[in-house]
């Protein structure tokens, strides 16, 4: 009984005088509004932090990669060998989290390129472990001209990497 009590009174106006209800209302719509605005400061303040983290991912990967990339061309006498893929893991990243919006138009068509390059070449060097296992089982002239296609499609790939690394870090 109480409660509904000083709900009537302060309904009324009578403890704080007519104008109570209408400060309550204008201080919680000043408080929302205050809420709302911190909130969006701080998603963007965290969304440029993380849209830097991730660029800076990219740029490390991408210097990686090169480096990789250029001891495989540079290994090219010494035959076929059975690598790991190159690393694309911060690329996935920033296509996961949708973040591909936030790089500039060029930015994302170099990493576009680029990346495209590293799937190529990944796929064509697991192709090359398969032609050297092929040689290993033909005879002949036949052995010899998978083998050296295999050699082929186990450096000559990361040419292309190489140089889309070279436009990536070329910057806007």
């Amino acid at each position: 009984m109480r409660h509904y009590a000083s709900v009537r009174v302060f309904a009324s106006g009578s403890p704080g005088g007519p104008d109570a209800l209408v400060i309550a209302l204008l201080g919680a719509m000043v408080g929302g509004l205050l809420t709302i605005a911190g909130d969006l400061v701080i998603r963007l303040v965290v969304d440029r932090r993380r849209t830097e983290a991730l660029r800076l991912g990219l740029g490390f990967e991408a210097a990686e990669i090169k480096r990789r990339a250029e001891t495989r061309v540079s290994r090219q006498s010494a035959g076929v060998a059975f690598q790991s893929p190159l690393p694309t893991l911060a690329w996935n990243a920033v296509v996961s989290a949708g973040m591909l919006d936030r790089l500039g138009h060029d930015e994302r068509k170099r990493c576009l390129a680029f990346y495209e390059a590293v799937e190529e070449a990944n796929y064509l060097s697991q192709q090359a472990g398969l032609l050297f296992v092929i040689a290993q089982l033909a005879e002949g002239e036949a052995a010899g001209g998978l083998e050296d296609e295999a050699l082929r499609l186990s450096t000559t790939p990361y040419l292309s990497v190489i140089e889309a690394a070279a436009e990536i870090s070329r910057g806007p």
